[in-house]
């Protein structure tokens, strides 16, 4: 609260500055200025932290709604690096952890990875994914799917399951040079990549990680279907190279002595 003390007024009279006895209520004249002097009655911290620091002014909820906003689109932007990059190892998933050894069952499109006792370790919602995912992708492949499954791996063509996670190499085996990489589509599922040294990279397999029962959905979100099918159509089926055909190179010293044979 502001409180008034004194009020002066000051003339200007030929060049010279003339003063007005203090008055209560300040009075106006031609060429005159008047100053008011103030004082502020002392404030307690507290009243002037929430006079001065009120965290739901306009100024300060407009500054929320910019920080939300602005979180939203790093996060977006991290989930668009983490899902395009690609990585020379691989994640580990709770399976693979509590799980210390699997049981891989090999068939001619896709392996099952299951655990050793004869129990459901994984929620049966994933396990209706990948029925539905088999059926779309592979019609009348009349394979059951395990209630033990924890991972379902899908080569795609000129490539095998290898013996461990997101391990696929070609049927004729790497070429020289060539390494793998690794990407993740969404939170349950990979893709490896088969890359040559010219610069090509084919998609080699997938591997779909299954929720254990005890995960949370919250924190392990169900899996996702329209990545997983993207990367089944993603680029083109890898095709090894032909070998050349070794040829004997033409004597050029015979041919040589031949010509000069024919001019002499």
């Amino acid at each position: 609260m502001k409180t008034l003390i004194a009020s002066y007024s000051f003339t200007r009279d030929n060049n010279r500055i003339t003063s007005s006895e203090p008055s209560r209520r300040p009075v106006w004249k031609n060429q005159m200025s008047e100053i008011e002097i103030v004082a502020l009655e002392p404030q307690s911290n507290t009243e002037w932290l929430l006079e001065n620091l009120n965290p739901f002014t306009f100024g300060s909820v407009g500054f929320y709604i910019f920080c939300f906003f602005l979180g939203i689109l790093a996060s977006r932007w991290a989930h668009h690096v983490v899902r395009t990059t690609r990585f020379s190892k691989i994640r580990r998933y709770a399976a693979q952890k509590k799980l210390k050894q699997f049981n891989q069952i090999n068939h001619a499109k896709f392996t099952f990875l299951c655990g050793q006792a004869d129990e459901q370790y994984c929620k049966s919602e994933d396990l209706n994914f990948c029925h539905k995912f088999l059926n779309h992708n592979f019609p009348g492949h009349g394979v059951e799917i395990p209630s033990n499954l924890c991972s379902l791996w899908v080569p795609r063509d000129g490539f095998t399951c290898g013996t461990e996670f997101q391990d696929f190499k070609p049927h004729e085996g790497r070429a020289f040079e060539s390494f793998l990489t690794y990407q993740m589509i969404t939170d349950r599922a990979q893709v490896t990549w088969y890359n040559l040294r010219d610069g090509r990279r084919y998609v080699a397999g997938i591997c779909i990680y299954l929720r254990l029962q005890n995960e949370s959905d919250w924190i392990s979100p169900p899996i996702q279907l329209r990545p997983i099918q993207k990367a089944m159509e993603m680029w083109y089926d890898y095709t090894p190279q032909k070998e050349r055909e070794k040829t004997t190179p033409p004597d050029y010293t015979a041919l040589l002595m031949d010509e000069e044979e024919d001019t002499n």
